[in-house]
């Protein structure tokens, strides 16, 4: 799964209550993933995850997320969080997913987006390459006009995977 989410575009507008779009990148990031980290345990799979804040003019700050999800009762409980964090209730849901078009690409397999376009979940990330190390050597790209908020991280246990494969 991917996790895109734009931060200024959910500063907009009214938002519900108990988000965490008041607080700095780096404290909304760290909530966040831990909230999703708690997504992989009730689901009981390792938290296999990547983050990756990026800066660029159009969009600002923003922070991709690739994580795994084993079914679609997680992915709905990872939806939750996201819509509760960020503030912005999803506009729609589909399992099978869909293509939305956006940051000049083409995204396909999304399966939620909020009601701003603040965020999506998207099944399949074969745009970055599928792995991890293509969603942070992406993510590194940004543009250099404004430093980025926020860390790069490896889940501990993606880490320990990479350690013991090599």
């Amino acid at each position: 799964m991917a996790l895109h989410v734009t931060w200024s575009a959910l500063v907009a507008g009214e938002r519900s209550d108990g988000n965490v779009l008041g607080l700095s990148a780096v404290e909304r990031e760290r909530r966040l993933w831990s909230s999703l980290r708690l997504v992989a345990a009730r689901a009981r799979v390792p938290w296999l995850a990547v983050r990756a804040p990026e800066h660029d003019t159009r969009r600002g700050l923003h922070l991709h997320v690739a994580l795994h999800l084993p079914d679609a009762a997680a992915i709905r409980d990872a939806i939750g969080v996201v819509e509760r964090l960020t503030g912005s209730p999803a506009e729609r849901v589909d399992m099978r997913g869909w293509s939305v078009r956006g940051g000049g690409r083409t995204h396909y397999g999304v399966v939620a987006r909020s009601d701003c376009s603040g965020w999506f979940l998207q099944r399949r990330v074969e745009a970055l390459g599928g792995s991890g190390v293509a969603l942070v050597a992406y993510a590194a790209k940004g543009d250099g006009k404004a430093a980025v908020e926020g860390q790069h991280r490896l889940s501990n246990e993606l880490s320990a995977l990479a350690r013991s494969a090599a």
